[in-house]
């Protein structure tokens, strides 16, 4: 994902797991458990594309279904 800052173009600045339809941003964990940088970092990939959902899935879990998480952008898009 790239980003400009005063006049400055970073082209590879962050690497996003997937993008879907422009609308939705999805980060793919494997780890032992979620840290709170985690959701940081999702939602400021959300924040920057300004994209209003997110979900953040972990996989070291038993049943997929504990490993989604939505995260949302309430920056007022």
């Amino acid at each position: 994902m790239p980003i400009s800052y005063e006049g400055l173009q970073l082209e590879d600045a962050y690497k996003l797991d997937l993008l879907i339809d422009s609308r939705l941003i999805l980060e793919v964990k494997s780890v032992e458990k979620l840290a709170a940088v985690h959701f940081k970092q999702i939602k400021l990939y959300l924040k920057l594309m300004n994209i209003k959902n997110g979900l953040l899935l972990i996989f070291n879990v038993d049943l997929m279904k504990e490993g989604v998480h939505r995260v949302f952008n309430n920056s007022g898009i």
